[in-house]
């Protein structure tokens, strides 16, 4: 059940994204910005993040909208990512497939891109859900007082 009409929880995210946005880039003009996040548990803030982020003026770049190409999968999202002026992660339930060759997910490896390429990153954790164990690791990674950065908690979308 809604606590708020959808409409008044759309101005809420995009007031704290653009207050994010502006916290993270103080140079002005449009950025690009990548949203990274494991699709499954994240479908309707996958889908409303790109509206967001183009309502405040900014271009969102996702797989979703990458359509055909002659790159590996791999290849073309770790391109979006170096093509990025923001890297933007959502952390929801489920941390994805592990490569062999990096035991990571592909999640894990646009951040490890994005850090290596000193991209900066705005992280949101979705309040509410249970994490798998993989992903609870990232998780603390993700936090690392030492490497990592701060996150926000963000409430699952039925409590706005």
């Amino acid at each position: 059940m809604l606590s708020r009409p959808y409409s008044s929880r759309i101005r809420l995210e995009m007031s704290d994204l653009s207050h994010s946005l502006g916290k993270a880039i103080t140079r002005g003009g449009q950025m690009r910005v990548f949203i990274s996040s494991v699709r499954r548990g994240l479908e309707e803030e996958r889908d409303a993040l790109p509206g967001l982020i183009t309502a405040i003026g900014h271009t969102p770049i996702r797989f979703e909208d990458f359509g055909a190409t002659d790159l590996p999968s791999r290849e073309a999202c770790l391109a979006g990512v170096g093509n990025a002026e923001l890297y933007l992660l959502i952390l929801g339930p489920n941390y994805g497939h592990r490569f062999l060759d990096t035991h990571q997910s592909p999640t894990h490896d646009e951040w490890a891109a994005a850090t290596a390429a000193g991209i900066p990153r705005l992280v949101y954790r979705k309040d509410g859900v249970q994490f798998e164990k993989d992903q609870e690791e990232f998780i603390q990674e993700i936090g690392n007082y030492t490497s990592g950065v701060f996150y926000d908690t963000s409430h699952p979308p039925q409590t706005f």
